[in-house]
């Protein structure tokens, strides 16, 4: 197990997540994507993601709120059980499409919903919208611990960016909080994937610092742009990549090379 792969993608997560308040799942789950199974990833993902998402939390504490953030997590608890299913019996490759697919749309739209702030003030979501968009993000939560769309679901019912970081984090807590349960009963969560988590620590607690520090010198609106457009490259590349190899004959009619499957 090449853990020079996973110190860099753990100090890379924890780095955004100081910087962005979220996108550590994805950043580390693409990079990991490479050489690791989901299986792996996802259990060694969560442990590493829940302390930082209860340090970030106890920070933003003042800004938690109840009403914005309870619906979301009954929400994402109903999506976990479905999610996690798929993760114990889905194809490994399809899974991976699913994600880069997911990713490209969050960064899509949280560049499209970043404009739509700067030309006016924010529209009253649709609740049925809110809805899909929170179930969506506990399906995706239990295939790979990536809440895709709960950063959409945010963005529609926060008023500033402290408001949005304090519930992500408690949310994301909460959320963890079960999917440890969930990963622990259906045998996700192994011995492996434990130790290889304690491994990749270090890297998290200097990434999450440095990525703290940077937010301080960084506007967040550009911190922002920056976060998307590489969950889009992020994802748009894993697509691809993963594509190819589920059906072959398309790589072959575009002239793809896919350089990183295994």
């Amino acid at each position: 197990m090449s853990i020079a792969l996973g110190l860099f993608a753990a100090f890379a997560a924890m780095f955004v997540k100081g910087l962005s308040g979220f996108g550590n799942t994805l950043v580390f789950t693409p990079l990991m994507n490479f050489q690791y199974d989901s299986k792996l990833i996802s259990p060694v993902d969560l442990l590493i993601g829940m302390p930082a998402n209860a340090y970030m939390a106890w920070r933003e504490r003042k800004s938690i709120s109840l009403k914005i953030a309870l619906p979301l997590v009954v929400l994402i608890y109903i999506g976990l059980i479905p999610g996690t299913i798929f993760l114990n019996i889905g194809d490994v490759r399809l899974l991976k499409v699913i994600l880069g697919v997911a990713i490209m749309i969050l960064g899509v739209e949280m560049i499209l919903r970043e404009k739509q702030m700067q030309n006016g003030p924010k529209k009253k979501s649709n609740p049925l919208v809110l809805g899909i968009i929170g179930l969506g993000s506990g399906v995706l939560c239990g295939l790979f611990g990536v809440g895709a769309f709960l950063t959409a679901y945010l963005n529609r019912t926060t008023n500033n960016s402290s408001q949005f970081r304090a519930n992500f984090c408690i949310v994301f807590l909460l959320e963890n909080i079960a999917r440890f349960c969930l990963y622990l009963y259906s045998g996700i969560l192994t011995w492996e994937s434990a130790k290889f988590a304690v491994m990749l620590l270090p890297a998290c607690i200097l990434g999450l610092a440095v990525g703290i520090l940077a937010a301080k010198k960084i506007p967040e609106k550009h911190a922002k742009k920056v976060v998307s457009i590489l969950l889009v490259l992020t994802g748009l590349s894993l697509t691809l990549q993963n594509i190819g190899v589920l059906f072959p004959n398309t790589a072959d009619m575009v002239g793809v090379s896919f350089v990183f499957t295994k």
